[in-house]
């Protein structure tokens, strides 16, 4: 008997064929799990409540999802299966409990809040997300296998068992009870030395967001204090409700010697870099979303680049994780229910994602130089790309215009004089010609010594 992932497996030997036959029973690993730190009853350290709650108040995260989401989903979830008739089985259930959509709509929580529950019906006749911010517990045990979930809507309290749940987790590090938002370390509190706690980077730029206004309200009414010399209660009662009532700008006219004291905020103070740090350096690395995308912050065009291919690899890299979670925990379910081992189907599940990169113009005219696009081509491509007027039906195709074109025939891929010879074999002769020259000057001029003598024809 042989382990394979999790599971014993039996190994016979048919001939030179080595067949793996998988046991029922589950192997009872020796390796435990520990109560985190970060937990509570089996809850994230931070409510998922809290946390839907911060990603959709912060445009920031807002921006940082959506696209995360778009890139992520690209033109739908596919699946295809080499067997015709399971092909259609497949897709005529994806589309008969809208499969596609329910994992647009649950992708919000895989990213914001690191993990989706779906409940599935008996033998996969439907999917329904479950709200996670109902889930109020959790129970396992030292070996991480959950015996129950609790729910608590705030009128009811149920029990789901995890034989009807399927729960996929964008992160699954020391198998905690639940998978990590993207957002984790922008979200949730920090400790310091002696037990202190530090606010989360997102509050503490929420808290910096609220106190600008008020320091600009500051500035445009400063407090003030005046002091009327020798008056009396009802002198001041009387002025005070003139001041509620007077506008910027306005003259006051008195008899009464007063003295004028204003408190503002010192105009010297300088925030700009403080939040500029917080922006670029905490903000922005938090979401693990380059911001400046979207508000024009790169300088050069190598770090459009360079970064862009950065987002796509991190990109690709999540498509295929979320692809073989909804293949093994959904999709395989229901070929089972179909009376089918999906191991033996041929079935892939995939984001139909289309990555194109832009070309510059000069990137066309390097292509179209090296003979990787024709002239036809690249009219085409301008016609519909661009606002330029291009006769379509000027579609010849010719050589690029290089400095070694001939001068006397480049509208045609033939010349004129060489018998139909390409361009190419044109130069070959012309090449060819040149070389015999060299050796022709070389034998008649073998050893020349000095410059040679003028003669005159009389």
């Amino acid at each position: 008997m042989r382990i394979f992932g999790n599971k014993p497996h039996t190994v016979k030997d048919e001939g030179q064929l080595a067949v793996i036959e998988s046991h029922d029973n589950r192997y009872d690993h020796k390796s435990l799990v520990r109560e985190t730190t970060w937990s509570s009853k089996g809850m994230p350290e931070l409510s998922f409540e809290e946390q839907d709650y911060y990603c959709k108040k912060d445009p920031r995260i807002v921006l940082a999802t959506d696209t995360f989401k778009q890139m992520l989903l690209g033109n739908g979830l596919k699946v295809k299966c080499k067997d015709e008739e399971l092909q259609k089985m497949v897709t005529d259930w994806i589309d008969d409990i809208n499969l596609e959509e329910k994992i647009e709509d649950a992708t919000d929580s895989y990213i914001n809040l690191g993990n989706i529950i779906f409940e599935k019906y008996p033998k996969m006749a439907d999917v329904v997300e479950v709200d996670l911010t109902t889930i109020s517990e959790v129970h396992r045990d030292e070996k991480a296998r959950i015996s129950k979930y609790l729910q608590d809507t705030g009128t009811h309290i149920s029990e789901l068992s995890p034989k009807d749940l399927i729960h996929i987790k964008l992160t699954n590090s020391r198998r905690e009870i639940w998978g990590r938002s993207m957002y984790h370390a922008l979200l949730t509190d920090r400790s310091l030395a002696n037990g202190l706690k530090a606010d989360s980077p997102l509050l503490s730029m929420w808290k910096i967001e609220r106190a600008m206004p008020m320091i600009f309200e500051s500035y445009a009414s400063p407090i003030m204090m005046i002091h009327f010399k020798d008056a009396g209660k009802e002198f001041i009662d009387n002025k005070k409700e003139e001041f509620k009532k007077i506008k910027p700008g306005a003259k006051i006219l008195t008899d009464k010697e007063f003295d004028v004291k204003i408190f503002e905020v010192e105009s010297a103070s300088k925030f700009t870099d403080y939040v500029k740090h917080f922006e670029e350096n905490i903000m922005e690395v938090g979401t693990q979303f380059p911001l400046q995308m979207f508000n024009a912050g790169f300088t050069a065009r190598a770090s459009s680049e360079t970064t862009d291919s950065v987002v796509l690899r991190k990109i690709k890299r999540m498509q295929k994780r979320f692809t073989n979670q909804i293949k093994r925990e959904i999709v395989d379910e229901y070929i089972r229910v179909l009376g089918r081992d999906p191991r033996k189907e041929d079935i892939t599940v995939y984001f139909d994602t289309e990555f194109k990169s832009e070309l510059t113009v000069q990137d066309i005219k390097d292509l179209f130089r090296s003979n990787v696009l024709k002239r036809s081509e690249i009219r085409k491509t301008l016609a519909k790309s661009t606002n330029m007027e291009i006769d379509l039906e000027d579609m010849e195709d010719q050589p690029p215009i290089t400095s070694v074109t001939p001068t006397n025939n480049m509208g045609s891929q033939k010349t004129e004089n060489d018998g139909g010879k390409s361009v190419e074999e044109s130069l070959e002769d012309f090449n060819r010609e040149i070389n015999d020259l060299k050796k022709l000057v070389q034998e008649k001029v073998p050893n020349p010594r000095g410059r040679p003598r003028k003669t005159t024809l009389v």
